[in-house]
Parts: C-alpha cells; sequence; structure tokens
C-alpha cells in the first residue's frame, strides 16, 4: 500500500499503523542479527515476548527510560543546585505520592520523575541551558510527560523551580517515593491476613523454630 503524505512524521506513524500487526523481531532482522541483541538477558526476554510493530512506541519509551535511569546522574553540576527550602515544598506540594486514584489531582510522583528524566536525556544531555531558566518552560510540553493530563501539569507544576534543579528535583522526589513505599510496605505487613486461621501463625511459627532446631 502507497502511503502518500507531505509530513514524514505522519508518513511514519501511519505506516506503523497500517502494519501495525507484524512482529517487531522481522524488522530488526533486516539491519542486525537478533544474536548481538540477545547477549543482553533482559533485551532478549522483551524480544521473544511477540511484540507487535504498533508497540514500538511503548518499546521505545521503556528503553529510554532505561538509558535516563543512569543518565540523570551524569549530568552537569549545574544542573545539580540545592532548592531553597520553599521550592521544595512547593515540589513536594505538586506531587501525589500514594495511590489515591487521581482523586487529589496533583501530578503523580512517579510521572514527574519520568519527565525530569526524559528531560535530562533529550535537553540537558545534548545542549547547555543558561543558569535561572525556569524548569516549566520545558516540562510544561507534554511529550514529557505519560499518563498525565496537560491541565494538571500545567495547574501543579512548581513556578519556581528551575533547570538548575532539575537532578535535585528528580532524587527528592525518587526519595519521598522510596519512603513512602516503604512506609506502606511495613503498613501491609503489620495488617493482619484475614484468610488465616485463629492460631494458625502460632503452629508456623512453632515449626519454624523446630525445623530450624533440627538443622543445628
Amino acid at each position: 500500500m502507497k502511503i502518500i503524505t507531505s509530513d514524514p512524521v505522519n508518513a511514519i506513524l501511519l505506516y506503523i499503523n497500517i502494519s501495525g500487526g507484524d512482529i517487531i523481531t522481522q524488522y530488526i532482522i533486516q539491519w542486525m542479527k537478533l544474536e548481538t541483541l540477545e547477549k543482553d538477558a533482559e533485551m532478549k526476554k522483551i524480544l521473544g515476548a511477540g511484540l507487535e510493530l504498533r508497540h514500538v512506541v511503548s518499546l521505545y519509551e521503556l528503553v529510554e527510560d532505561r538509558v535516563a535511569d543512569k543518565l540523570i546522574d551524569c549530568v552537569d553540576q549545574t544542573y545539580k543546585c540545592q532548592m531553597p527550602a520553599d521550592v521544595k515544598a512547593e515540589l513536594m506540594n505538586s506531587c501525589e505520592f500514594e495511590d489515591t486514584s487521581g482523586r487529589l489531582g496533583k501530578i503523580p510522583a512517579d510521572a514527574f520523575a519520568k519527565a525530569l528524566k526524559r528531560f535530562a536525556l533529550r535537553i540537558l544531555s545534548v545542549k547547555p541551558i543558561p543558569n535561572g531558566v525556569e524548569l516549566h518552560s520545558y516540562l510544561t510540553l507534554m511529550n514529557f510527560w505519560s499518563d498525565v493530563s496537560e491541565d494538571v501539569v500545567e495547574k501543579h507544576f512548581p513556578e519556581n523551580l528551575l533547570v538548575d534543579h532539575s537532578h535535585t528535583a528528580y532524587v527528592e522526589i525518587k526519595m519521598k517515593m522510596d519512603r513512602v513505599r516503604a512506609k506502606q510496605k511495613a503498613s501491609m505487613a503489620r495488617t493482619p491476613n484475614p484468610n488465616l486461621r485463629p492460631g494458625a501463625k502460632s503452629v508456623r511459627n512453632a515449626k519454624q523454630k523446630k525445623n530450624k532446631f533440627n538443622e543445628s
């Protein structure tokens, strides 16, 4: 089928849409041997999942996020400036750290962290940005975000956050996310299992102690 369009990006998207059911590996083998990619265990697992051409954008974002995980810590010191207390408070207040199904209307912390990683990979690693530039002049562009509405980003993005704070903001968000997850995990561990019969836990603990005694 011949595609007629003056826009090369639209042509690519149209082709992907038309050929969406084709397996990605059918295209990869036209340029390189699969054995080269399959040396990496995770990539081998991905290639063996039967991904189709319509999944290529999601696959690209997955690979990009993995690269950005490493790259963001390598950005220039210019973008690792400490945030003033009021800017940090503004950042923390803009994020939704717990799964509230969007009831708070804030920016999901995980999405904010991903946006900062993509910004580091796509912009900071390519060209220098002068000091004092407000980060919202870049990160209110929606191509940095996934599963977040433009209204939410525009309403809650911290106005006083600078490009200079990019790495520090990422670190602060990740640390808060880790603390929240650890707290949730500890809370779940303390919650009694309703399916556990009365006395069953004591019996299980007794068996574990007996096994340890026999092993010694």
